[in-house]
Parts: C-alpha cells; structure tokens; sequence
C-alpha cells in the first residue's frame, strides 16, 4: 500500500515542519555540545593552573630540601672544626712537642710498620707493571 501524496517530493506537506524540527535538535545539540566545550576549557584551565602550582611547589620542595642538606653539612663541619679541629693546635705546638721524646714523637708521626709493609709491596708490583707495559710498547712497535 502506497500513500498518496500530492507534495512534490512525497512529502506530503510536512517537509517544512520536519526542517523545523530537525533546525531545533540541530541548535539544541550546538548549545549541548558549546556547553560542554565551554566547561571543559574552564577545567583544562583549572587544570593547568594546578599543574602550573604543583610543578612549582615541586621545584620549591627540592630546592629547600637540597639547601637543608647544605646547611646541616654546613653547621656540622663548624661543630667539628670548632670542637676538634682547632683543639688539635693545642694538642701538636711547639711547646707541647718539645716534651716529648723523639721515641714518642715518631710513633705520633710515623705510620705503623704493616702499612709502611703493604705500601713496599704494593710500589714493587707498581714497577713491575710498568716495566711490562713498557716492553709490551715497544714489542708492539
């Protein structure tokens, strides 16, 4: 069954109140989909702005923590030059040496003998690796 319609087209007259229809669902959907443009410009904006504060809290943090190491290291190389250090002039000046004995004075100054030892050794190993890497040069030339 076919409907008669006497409307160019076959639209029997309703063609201009379908465009209606369809002009305000168009403008509704425009108005929706503006709506929600504008909202999210405004939380993207509100977004970076709490980025923009979070990196520079972040930059803040770091930089005051490195200065609170700086200080502490600061404060205690001062406690330890003020305390120990400067006692030490005390401990090694001209008077006070001038007491000691020379027995005492070169076990204050001299290294122990297993040190002195190990040092003797480890310089003739030093040498021989040279020597080799000197004959190794010149093999190689």
């Amino acid at each position: 069954m076919q409907h008669q319609d006497d409307s160019p087209g076959g639209y029997g007259g309703n063609l201009p109140k379908d465009r209606g229809w369809w002009t305000s669902v168009r403008k509704k959907e425009l108005h929706r989909t503006t709506a929600f443009g504008d909202k999210l410009g405004q939380a993207i904006e509100r977004d970076m702005d709490k980025f923009s504060a979070e990196q520079a809290l972040d930059a803040h943090d770091a930089y005051y923590k490195s200065e609170k190491k700086y200080f502490i290291d600061v404060v205690a190389k001062q406690i330890i030059e003020r305390h120990l250090v400067s006692s030490l002039a005390e401990v090694f000046s001209p008077r006070v040496l001038a007491r000691y004995s020379d027995k005492e004075i070169h076990l204050l100054a001299s290294e122990p003998s297993e040190i002195v030892r190990i040092r003797e050794h480890l310089d003739g190993r030093l040498k021989m690796l040279e020597d080799g890497q000197n004959a190794f040069d010149m093999a190689m030339s």
